[in-house]
């Protein structure tokens, strides 16, 4: 595990606070259920900070903001304050990539004849405009924050979530409900569901809270989809709008034969413009953002149907053999073994 180091003045109530930013380099940690990350950044800290003057006895403290997605840790005379990684989607960067790779590899040997202002205003700037007008500005800088979706792949492994949940199961049955408390547990939707449960919240408020939000989420990403597979439908006949205008004007100066062909040219790449923007840009990001809803909404689903059997009461070897429809058969066999 290794940490990058940098002093820094941050804001404080009474001041500026100096703060040590402790930046661990997450391709170089493997974590697991069992083996909670602050145990492990915990590890790396004591290790990387003797210099400092920090006994490895002093207990640190953590604060760990859910949806800021960062945590600070208190240790001694220093506070860290540590970023939790978004992990990127390789496939997307290297469809994208290649996508783009190979159509300039195509058009290298002349590619000063594939840029015209005018076309690429008719078809960008045109299809923004009328994606603009059928929906409110909220919807579309909302599909904008949604689309970072298509490139983070922060979902969580359905087989992890399955064995953490029999864990806290397990936890709930040995020594009561009030024994979750303080567990970490990195998923957002699973937490909220067990500090109901810690709460002694009735099953069915649980279950109408937790389904209300997962609604939400799948509205949010749904509208998102909407916005860019629109898109991907506006960006062609903006394309063939500006494939018209240029032939109308190639028309009006027949009498010109020599600049026939450069104008037709010229008109035929708003279509071009158009497709790459909705098959390249617009389509493959709906899909992506489709999958990742669907791929949410199936991990708060098998997070509602747990939680509901623990505050029923129910026996932990059911609940794993339950969740496990969730799951693909190949990775069931990774719940039976763990």
């Amino acid at each position: 595990v290794a940490f990058t180091f940098t002093r820094q003045k941050l804001p404080h109530r009474r001041g500026e606070a100096r703060v040590l930013i402790a930046e661990p380099h997450y391709s170089k940690i493997k974590f697991s259920v069992k083996t909670p990350i602050f145990s492990k950044v915990r590890k790396a800290l004591a290790s990387s900070l003797r210099p400092l003057g920090l006994a490895e006895a002093d207990s640190p403290i953590v604060t760990y903001h859910r949806y800021k997605r960062c945590c600070y840790i208190r240790w001694g005379h220093v506070t860290f304050f540590i970023v939790e990684e978004r992990f990127m989607d390789i496939a997307t960067i290297v469809g994208l990539l290649a996508a783009f790779g190979l159509i300039f590899m195509a058009i290298s040997e002349n590619a000063p004849a594939f840029v015209d202002t005018a076309s690429l205003l008719i078809v960008v700037a045109g299809s923004i405009a009328v994606v603009m007008a059928r929906c409110s500005l909220g919807e579309f800088l909302g599909a904008m924050g949604v689309m970072g979706k298509a490139f983070s792949r922060k979902i969580d492994d359905p087989v992890e979530l399955i064995t953490q949940i029999v864990e806290l199961a397990n936890i709930a049955r040995k020594d009561g409900m009030i024994a979750l408390e303080g567990q970490d547990i990195a998923n957002p939707f699973l937490a909220k569901a067990v500090s109901m449960l810690v709460d002694g919240t009735d099953g069915e408020i649980i279950k109408s809270s937790l389904n209300r939000d997962n609604d939400m989420m799948k509205l949010r990403h749904e509208m998102g989809a909407k916005i860019f597979s629109a898109w991907g439908e506006i960006a062609p006949a903006m394309g063939m709008i500006g494939t018209l205008a240029g032939l109308v004007i190639m028309l009006g100066n027949m009498s010109d034969p020599k600049a026939i062909g450069p104008a037709m040219a010229v008109a035929l790449l708003t279509t071009m413009y158009g497709a790459i923007l909705a098959n390249v840009i617009c389509l493959p990001i709906a899909q992506k953002l489709e999958n990742a809803s669907a791929l949410e909404s199936a991990n708060n689903e098998l997070v509602i149907e747990g939680v509901l059997f623990m505050q029923e009461g129910g026996n932990p070897r059911v609940l794993g053999d339950m969740l496990a429809s969730f799951v693909s058969p190949k990775a069931r066999e990774k719940i039976a073994a763990a």
